[in-house]
């Protein structure tokens, strides 16, 4: 019976007769004693007889009578017992063969099993099992022999267990820059140029998350002068899927349509499908996708940044992938907030925080809970309404992650303004531009002067020069960056001050040259806005 307990509470029969060291019949008869005393049963016959431990504790117990040394030689017997015995689909018995290479001491075979079942488990988007599985084979990859093999064996799992942390702990968390620093210097020291690529690729996504854009966007301009030079079409596809997020932020959309429409070009389903394994946890063809459908938005197609957004989500829920799927929910949410599709961001928040909640995405459940609040201010305002968002948008910042939180003060700001706490709103842009001061996250830079400049007048109608101010400023801004939505937003609010000041003329001039630029999307809420205004100006200058 103790050696029958090594194998686990679950005892077949094969694997018995592989370490048992006697003669079947023998072994047979014992089995029999062991159940005529009903420390065992049978549980299957088919396709092979397996036996049972009745109790737990009897399983212990047994367990507890070998001596170390024979626990740990039978353990190993077991290994090379599964090895043969399930020769061909080794997949099916890999989390067995963990355990007991770690029992037997088999390090260097504990250490090779330990990576195959995190592998399994991050494709089982069972997050906190994989870092599990990486963590100890890890830990055991520093008891291997010293030498090359040591180090590449240490460098396989790291390079495995980021992914893992990135998903389970967020993209910003402190652990995943440790895990990918150490890659980084490993694969440089042992000349590896795609593992360095990997390594290289996790520590830009983690500055990207932490909202360092200035320091990002070098970071993936580098990644794509490696795949250049390498000439490698994973790298290149991976090095754009870097480029679109790191020149949208730092407000670039142009650039970020250019990356994210060569990745998409770059993309190949069937072969690619393994690259969110390596990469983030989710897939580089989802994520050009709804990064350029967000530039287009910008850019003032809303038609299309709707149709590319639809198209990513498309393909993450056509991969099955848990991954992408959550990775691509925010995107689709802020492409429907900011086309004024109040509803449809509304539903995409509940699935996000459904899946996030029952999966375990920490980072994405955060991202839902600003929105569920945002979406309790615009039902009901009211103080406590607002401090449920400051709250929300806290505590996705006390992760690490700042990715969004542009947004999220935009958010945040636009609600304070409807509810007449212009010096609050006021505040808020003031942090907003200072983090764009700071982190080079320029985006909403232009949003941002146009919602100082409404604060303004909401604090004091009298305060037109000083709003006029901001408002030519949030122009100037997006034309730079060729953000025709935010040029549209702040030629509305330029527009309406003149209207109140009297030069209806000029108002209109300004507004039909910038609404007469757009060629779609006439039925989303600022465009509508825009055309009602501009019906007004002119019907009154007629």
């Amino acid at each position: 019976m103790s050696s029958s307990s090594v194998i686990g509470t679950d005892v077949p029969f094969g694997l018995l007769q592989a370490i048992a060291g006697m003669p079947d019949e023998e072994l047979r008869q014992h089995l029999v004693q062991l159940q005529s005393a009903e420390f065992l049963y049978e549980t299957n016959l088919f396709p092979e007889l397996e036996h049972t431990f009745k109790h737990a504790l009897t399983h212990e117990v047994a367990y507890g009578t070998l001596l170390g040394d024979r626990r740990r030689i039978l353990h190993a017997r077991i290994v090379e017992a599964i090895e043969r015995l399930f020769a061909g689909r080794l997949t099916e018995q890999v989390e067995q063969l963990a355990h007991h290479a770690v029992r037997g001491e088999v390090w260097d075979r504990a250490v090779t099993y330990l990576h195959e079942a995190g592998a399994k488990a991050f494709r089982r988007s069972t997050y906190p099992e994989a870092i599990a599985y990486l963590t100890q084979g890890l830990e055991l990859a520093g008891r291997l022999p010293p030498g090359r093999d040591q180090r590449r064996q240490e460098l396989r799992m790291l390079l495995a267990l980021g992914p893992a942390l990135q998903m389970a702990r967020g993209f910003g968390a402190a652990e995943v820059e440790r895990t990918y620093a150490r890659a980084r210097e490993l694969s440089a020291e042992l000349g590896e140029p795609i593992e360095l690529f990997q390594a290289l690729w996790g520590l830009w996504l983690h500055t990207a998350s932490r909202g360092r854009y200035d320091r990002a966007r070098p970071f993936a301009e580098e990644l794509l002068a490696v795949a250049q030079r390498l000439g490698d079409r994973a790298l290149l596809l991976e090095a754009h899927h870097a480029m679109s997020p790191s020149t949208l932020w730092s407000g670039d959309p142009e650039a970020t349509r250019r990356h994210g429409e060569k990745g998409m070009a770059l993309y190949d389903q069937e072969a690619d499908g393994s690259l969110a394994f390596l990469y983030g946890g989710h897939d580089p063809g989802v994520c050009c996708r709804m990064h350029s459908g967000m530039a287009l938005w910008f850019l003032g197609y809303p038609k299309s940044a709707l149709e590319r957004s639809r198209s990513g989500l498309a393909l993450a829920r056509d991969l099955s992938h848990l991954g992408s799927i959550v990775n691509a929910l925010p995107f689709a949410i802020l492409v429907h907030q900011l086309r004024g599709d109040g509803a449809v961001a509304r539903e995409f928040t509940e699935s996000i925080i459904t899946i996030s909640a029952e999966r375990g995405f920490p980072q994405w459940l955060l991202f839902g809970k600003v929105f569920d609040a945002w979406f309790q201010v615009e039902q009901r305002g009211g103080e406590a309404a607002i401090a449920q968002l400051r709250g929300a948008i806290a505590e996705y910042r006390a992760t690490g992650n700042e990715l969004y939180v542009p947004g999220f003060f935009s958010l945040l700001a636009t609600a304070l303004l409807k509810r007449g706490a212009a010096d609050e709103g006021l505040g808020v842009v003031a942090d907003a531009q200072a983090m764009v001061e700071a982190t080079g996250m320029q985006l909403w830079d232009s949003e941002y002067h146009r919602l100082k400049g409404e604060l303004l007048l909401a604090r004091d109608p009298a305060a037109g020069q000083d709003a006029e101010i901001e408002f030519r400023q949030a122009i100037e801004i997006a034309r730079g960056q060729s953000t025709k939505s935010w040029e549209l937003r702040a030629a509305v609010s330029l527009g309406r001050l003149w209207q109140r000041q009297g030069k209806r003329q000029e108002a209109a001039r300004l507004l039909a040259e910038v609404h007469g630029w757009f060629t779609e999307g006439f039925d989303t809420v600022d465009l509508m806005e825009a055309k009602s205004l501009l019906d007004r100006l002119s019907a009154a200058s007629a």
